[in-house]
């Protein structure tokens, strides 16, 4: 069996305070999600690896901060974006584009 290789992609979601970057790694093959935030003015770089749920067509993922739950998916077709809070508000749109994995010394 070959092992599935990590997809990497930059992503930008539009929020009501401007533009967020998130970069993802999607490892199909475990099931799992690594998020890096970009650092802002109030939050440094922010790391979290979640499960996650790879179908046809989307990768579906949720950040759980003490009890307060964010929904993600990812679509594997157009690589549209979407962060969801699920507080009555829209969910904010985004775009991921891929990135190619650099040359590794190890």
């Amino acid at each position: 069996m070959v092992a599935a290789a990590l997809v990497y992609l930059s992503c930008v979601i539009t929020t009501i305070n401007g533009p967020k970057g998130i970069d993802l790694s999607l490892d199909e093959a475990n099931q799992q999600v690594t998020m890096v935030f970009a650092p802002t003015r109030d939050f440094p770089q922010r790391t979290y690896r979640l499960p996650a749920s790879f179908s046809a067509r989307t990768v579906d993922f949720v950040l759980d901060m003490y009890g307060n739950k964010t929904y993600y998916e990812v679509s594997r077709i157009d690589l549209s974006f979407t962060e969801d809070h699920n507080a009555g508000i829209p969910p904010n749109p985004g775009k991921c584009s891929l990135q190619k994995a650099e040359q590794r010394a190890f």
